[in-house]
């Protein structure tokens, strides 16, 4: 079950496609998001910017700096943006 689970068919497919229906309506968020997802570490981000990934369930802070939430966002939008 959780083997496809980072894909377009798999058991969070829909939530996936919500969250990155988000990312295509905000191309700042988009290309932010994008930085996170490829970054080795936590990353500072404009305030508002992380604020706004961060209501959306894509990151967490840590102090100032932002970190993707969770491995499924991980694996899922760093295909997505390949």
């Amino acid at each position: 079950m959780l083997k496809g689970a980072a894909t377009n068919t798999g058991i969070f497919s829909k939530h996936l496609q919500e969250e990155s229906w988000h990312l295509k309506k905000n191309p700042e968020l988009a290309e932010a998001f994008h930085k996170v997802i490829h970054a080795n570490s936590a990353i500072k981000l404009d305030n508002e910017i992380a604020f706004k990934l961060k209501n959306l369930g894509l990151v967490y802070l840590e102090g100032n700096e932002v970190k993707v939430s969770c491995g499924l966002y991980q694996k899922y939008f760093c295909d997505y943006f390949s």
